[in-house]
């Protein structure tokens, strides 16, 4: 069974690799957000995020974020 906690985990994790390479405040585009959780945690970290993942991801049950639904053809921005 999959474990959406487990994959935010793993998420939290590869951010941790990498966040102190980023400018602060940086605007940051994340394709293939999935739940959202590494959007979340940038956003909190004050930089300008706006997150993208395909709507059949299976995922929109769990997003902690906002995260625009990609159809692979074009995009509805708000």
């Amino acid at each position: 069974m999959f474990d959406v906690e487990f994959l935010n985990r793993l998420r939290r994790s590869e951010l941790g690799c990498c966040v102190d390479e980023l400018r602060t405040g940086a605007r940051i585009l994340e394709f293939g957000a999935g739940t959202g959780i590494q959007a979340k945690e940038l956003a909190e970290m004050n930089f300008d995020v706006v997150a993208i993942d395909m709507l059949a991801s299976g995922y929109s049950q769990s997003r902690v974020f906002p995260v625009i639904d990609y159809d692979g053809v074009s995009v509805k921005v708000y």
